[in-house]
């Protein structure tokens, strides 16, 4: 009864449910491919950054001829967005180096977790066949206590022993114990989330008026046109130019992706936060046990 009563009254399948949510959310940016592909796009978009605030944009006001302090008093009036998200780079840079590193660390336990229980078997299918063998054990205890078969007895003790096999065979246990990681590395957050948010909004609107604004004005003051601009930083900057190419693009919007996960998954995450998963699949190899050797 405990088998069937216990997941149902805690809600076992809703954070089934959570658990997987989250490990597929997570796939594109914590499996080993994932993360080996989101650190990439991160060193892209930092080094392109890096080049552009140290280099290129102090060259355009050593162009214009003006001062450190004078292009800087130009960028707080005329473009605040790249004179803000120029001073939440370094927070930015951090913040988004943390996540990476812990991606990357938690990737092998990523791809062990993601195989819980099996590949092809979903967590909530897990834990329905769970109830179901534990109610289908319930109802042939009923029966044997009222009409004594001995193919009722054997199959007391032939069901509860496949699962134990099965369940220590497909190394449940050490997957759990490998999400219990995985998941308690996340630190999903509102406070954390909206952190990073708020460093990527700025990050975005420092690109939009710094392409669409302050290069243009620049190219205008220079006399040259917005191509000829471009061109020239282009190559004397190809970090900050391939930070400005479809391929930087590309990279900004997984970065973006994998923000956008962690805002979508902290009910999840509050759900199964916690959780001693490993500890309900020894729990469950022991009550199954119980049942064959009693039986």
């Amino acid at each position: 009864m405990l088998g069937v009563a216990a997941p149902l009254l805690l809600g076992g399948l809703a954070r089934a449910q959570a658990g997987q949510e989250l490990l597929d959310g997570a796939r594109p940016f914590a499996s080993p491919d994932g993360s080996a592909r989101l650190r990439d796009d991160t060193e892209l978009t930092i080094g392109g950054f890096d080049e552009l605030l140290n280099g290129e944009l102090p060259a355009l006001g050593q162009a214009l001829g003006l001062s450190a302090n004078q292009f800087d008093a130009v960028l707080e009036s005329n473009f605040p967005s790249v004179a803000s998200g120029r001073n939440e780079a370094p927070d930015a840079v951090v913040s988004l180096d943390r996540i990476v590193a812990n991606l990357e660390t938690q990737s092998a336990d990523f791809d062990r977790a993601d195989r819980l229980p099996i590949d092809g078997i979903s967590l909530p299918v897990a834990t329905a066949l769970m109830i179901a063998v534990s109610a289908t054990l319930v109802v042939l205890g009923l029966y044997a206590w009222r009409v004594d078969r001995r193919w009722v007895r054997l199959a007391l003790v032939a069901l509860p022993l496949a699962s134990v096999v099965w369940t220590v065979g497909t190394q449940s246990p050490q997957k759990a114990a490998a999400a219990e990681r995985v998941i308690a590395s996340l630190n999903l957050t509102d406070s954390t989330t909206d952190d990073i948010e708020r460093q990527l909004a700025a990050a975005d609107a420092f690109a939009r008026e710094y392409q669409g604004a302050l290069l243009p004005a620049v190219a205008t003051e220079l006399g040259v046109t917005l191509d000829e601009l471009n061109t020239g930083l282009a190559a004397r900057y190809p970090a900050s130019a391939l930070l400005r190419s479809e391929e930087g693009t590309e990279s900004i919007a997984n970065i973006a992706s994998a923000v956008s996960f962690r805002r979508r998954n902290i009910d999840n995450f509050q759900l199964v936060r916690g959780e001693p998963l490993a500890a309900y699949v020894w729990g469950a190899i022991a009550a199954f046990a119980a049942v064959a050797v009693l039986a």
